[in-house]
């Protein structure tokens, strides 16, 4: 599970660079391989955290993935 700061940044940073026409086809690859809902876990506890910086980043990610 994304647990792991680092990892939930990484990956927040990773979403936000995919281009807006890529996004559909990269949530079915990811809840094709089963990450989608570990991802989206990780990325909620992000969107809760206290640190300003990784909720914002959290919340951008979830946005672009069309979640919030």
């Amino acid at each position: 599970m994304l647990t792991d700061h680092n990892a939930i940044d990484f990956a927040a940073t990773e979403i936000l660079r995919i281009r807006d026409a890529d996004v559909p086809a990269h949530i079915e690859t990811l809840r094709a391989r089963k990450k989608l809902s570990t991802l989206v876990h990780g990325l909620n506890s992000a969107a809760l955290s206290r640190d300003a910086a990784a909720r914002e980043k959290a919340r951008a990610a979830l946005s672009h993935l069309g979640f919030i």
